[in-house]
């Protein structure tokens, strides 16, 4: 251990090799389905990086962080320890700690534990991003459940009990008094089987599908990831003719796309795309980045966006723009 310190004071990084490990990180982390995965994952490769004992990521930067995670035993005091703060667009989110009680830490592992931090600050955003929209999804579909119940209470359950209480009176009365009765409670019953039905049939259906709506939701949701509102363009019937499966991974792929111009492009603007005809739909993505690198691979992301389309008998392509940046179209039969 001693000498892989000593020796990394002396030699020269491969430098294509600690871009490549940052990238497959990234990647990595990036993959976690909620905030508490991704900051799960930073601390993992944090700690791996620094070859540290433990890592610790806080939110958000103060002494009472909002949220903690750490990898390995935390050791308190005694021993070195690199700090490197999270931050996206000149904005503080928190900070990663890495620790070794063993012996102190080298300039090489400063530098990947800065970079590592440095690169990951809109993967949290993305992340917390996910998270507050989850939140509010699920707030409202609690509202939604409170005002069914409600409306169960107030216009079926009252109704029925009503209906024997009135039954029960008439009872003592003659038998015009009982048929009249009898009449009243199958009527007021019928009424409370059409709002038992309406409310399934609610239930059932949910709220209309808009792709436009969703889409516009997706991309007001990485603005802080980006540092700007991507533009959106809508042309033809895109929430009429697609199919719901097709929508759906329209929105996967775009979500893909947008977090690779998040994570790697540098672009200051973004165009996405959104166009439909009774036979097709098209998505394209156009950022004004660095361009895809020479010999670059596709992300994992890519791939299956590609795989998508070509099992629905479509395409997907992306490609260098003039003066720079990057385009990605996915087409797809809009009824495939």
């Amino acid at each position: 251990m001693h000498g892989r310190h000593r020796a990394a004071e002396t030699a020269t990084p491969d430098d294509a090799a600690t871009a490549q490990a940052l990238l497959d990180a990234l990647e990595l982390i990036g993959s976690a389905e909620d905030l508490d995965g991704t900051l799960r994952r930073l601390a993992a490769v944090g700690r791996a990086l620094a070859q540290a004992s433990y890592a610790v990521v806080e939110l958000c930067g103060s002494d009472a962080p909002d949220l903690r995670v750490a990898e390995g035993t935390v050791v308190e005091g005694g021993h070195e320890r690199l700090h490197a703060d999270l931050r996206t667009r000149g904005v503080l989110l928190g900070r990663i700690v890495v620790g070794r009680p063993e012996e102190a830490f080298v300039d090489e592992d400063r530098r990947l534990v800065d970079r590592l931090a440095g690169l990951s600050g809109s993967l949290v955003v993305e992340a917390m991003a996910l998270e507050d929209r989850d939140s509010t999804r699920e707030r409202m579909l609690t509202a939604d459940r409170g005002r069914i119940a409600r409306d169960l209470h107030d216009l079926v359950i009252q109704r029925l009990y009503a209906t024997g209480l009135h039954l029960q009176a008439a009872k003592a009365g003659d038998h015009d008094s009982v048929g009249s009765a009898i009449s009243t409670a199958v009527r007021d019953i019928d009424t409370a089987i059409r709002d038992v039905r309406a409310t399934i049939f609610e239930l059932s259906r949910g709220p209309a599908r808009s792709l436009a709506a969703e889409a516009r939701a997706l991309v007001e949701e990485y603005a802080p990831a980006l540092g700007f509102t991507p533009a959106l363009r809508i042309s033809g019937p895109v929430d009429t003719v697609l199919v719901e499966s097709v929508a759906d991974e329209a929105l996967l792929v775009l979500r893909e796309a947008l977090s690779n111009v998040a994570r790697h492009a540098q672009a200051s603007t973004v165009q996405v795309e959104l166009t439909a005809s009774p036979a097709w739909f098209m998505l394209r993505v156009t950022d004004d980045g660095v361009g895809i690198p020479p010999r670059a691979g596709i992300a994992s992301g890519l791939r299956n966006a590609g795989r998508r389309a070509a099992t629905r008998g479509g395409v997907m392509r992306t490609g260098d723009v003039t003066p720079h940046g990057t385009s990605l179209v996915w087409l797809v039969p809009a009824s495939s």
